[in-house]
């Protein structure tokens, strides 16, 4: 018994059609959302790398700023073999300010000890300023208060 539409008149319908043969899969590496997502982690390493290097080269600039501050504060002591920096941290100002050359510069303070003509220690007051272009030191200034020469 043969199957028709009505429409047909009668004609019968074709055989099924076999299922076709299971097409070979690429490989994954050849489908286009595996490059996309290897592209994505790819630009995400590198950001994040560089955002690192960054960070390394900024606290490697602090901390060339910070140690050429203390060297220009105990220039300034009568005694420098007494000078002693008190424990408290070393307070850097918030942002970082440009000057007419344009270059930044940045500041830091704290409280230092220097020694009298009797050895007694004296507590003053320290602000530094250093001309930076970069992650190249131009110049630092320091300003000491608060003691007598």
């Amino acid at each position: 018994m043969s199957t028709t539409y009505p429409a047909d008149n009668g004609a019968p319908l074709p055989p099924p059609q076999q299922s076709q043969a299971k097409v070979a899969k690429k490989p994954v590496w050849k489908r286009w959302w595996f490059w996309l997502i290897a592209i994505i982690i790819i630009a995400f390493v590198t950001f994040l790398g560089s955002a690192l290097y960054e960070a390394s080269k900024i606290n490697q600039l602090d901390a060339k700023v910070e140690e050429q501050c203390r060297e220009k504060v105990i220039e300034q002591a009568k005694y420098p073999g007494g000078v002693q920096f008190v424990d408290e941290p070393v307070v850097k100002e918030e942002g970082i300010t440009v000057n007419d050359r344009g270059n930044d510069v940045l500041s830091m303070g704290g409280k230092v000890d220097f020694p009298n003509a009797f050895g007694t220690p004296t507590r003053g007051t320290y602000v530094c300023l250093s001309e930076v272009d970069g992650y190249e030191i131009l110049q630092t200034k320091a300003i000491v208060s608060g003691f007598k020469k």
